[in-house]
């Protein structure tokens, strides 16, 4: 066993030079040629991160945001999601047309937007006129058209009619404002416009110029008199606050103003704040 194990080892020992390749020798040419290509090479400073939002540091300048891609925003400091619904409504139409449009996105603070406002450019469209022959039929949808312009509607005596020739209100829309004034009982401001189901801001700002609320046309709640289910129909009454009134008013035998209505429990005061114009204490 040792004579063979011997053998072995000087076997190993005569063939380890064979086994094992000489090192290559460097070309000094190759070498000198990759020195001169590192050489070449210019300083590409790192991208900076910000490592509690785990995305690229802010840098601020100027864009157009009717242009400007996801990327492009999100390099102005603005959340993804943010970004994205901006490319959203751009695609569905949405334009802005100035620099303070751009503050009605969802989403952006008004820190926000005062700090991107000097950075915000957006070109003027210049307006090209073309010749074209004017049938009865088109000059009649432009008169039609100019009166939905500069028509003025009073909210608490217009009709479905009147309301359509407010821009963007069809009939859908009459049909809403109509109903949410026949259970309100009338319009006290032109903000209750924004309570109508799919009644976006942008629709109320494109009438809020042109809508008018008389509230001395509404028609108001006999507080004293009423029921607890006649006064829960009204929109801002559910039956918990119907309850508290008519307990309270039970309690002083007449309520007298709103004095009598502050500070109870299950009346809020926002609550309260809606309601008071619609109350009368006669």
């Amino acid at each position: 066993m040792l004579f063979c194990i011997i053998a072995a080892l000087i076997v190993v020992n005569e063939s380890l030079p064979y086994l094992i390749k000489e090192k290559p020798t460097e070309d000094a040419a190759f070498m000198e040629e990759v020195a001169l290509f590192k050489a070449s090479l210019k300083d590409i400073p790192p991208k900076t991160y910000n490592y509690e939002t785990g995305f690229p540091e802010k840098k601020l300048i100027a864009f157009n945001p009717n242009t400007l891609d996801s990327v492009g925003f999100v390099a102005l400091g603005i959340r993804p999601k943010v970004a994205r619904n901006i490319v959203k409504y751009r695609a569905k139409g949405g334009k802005f047309k100035t620099p303070e449009d751009f503050s009605k996105i969802y989403g952006i603070s008004e820190s926000q937007y005062n700090e991107l406002y000097p950075y915000i450019t957006i070109p003027s469209e210049k307006l090209t006129i073309k010749e074209e022959k004017i049938t009865p039929k088109k000059e009649f949808e432009r008169s039609r058209e100019f009166e939905r312009k500069i028509v003025m509607v009073e909210l608490n005596s217009a009709d479905t009619t009147e309301l359509k020739k407010l821009r963007g209100i069809g009939s859908v829309f009459a049909n809403r404002i109509v109903a949410h004034r026949d259970k309100l009982g009338g319009f006290v401001d032109i903000e209750q416009l924004k309570e109508i189901r799919g009644f976006t801001l942008e629709k109320f700002d494109e009438i809020a110029d042109f809508v008018t609320a008389d509230a001395s046309q509404i028609t108001k709640i006999a507080v004293n008199k009423l029921t607890i289910d006649e006064l829960r129909m009204h929109p801002y009454l559910n039956y918990r606050v119907s309850k508290a009134i008519y307990e309270q008013r039970k309690n002083l035998r007449r309520l007298i103003s709103r004095n009598d209505l502050e500070n109870l429990p299950d009346l809020p005061i926002e609550t309260l704040e809606k309601i008071l114009p619609y109350l009368c204490f006669k």
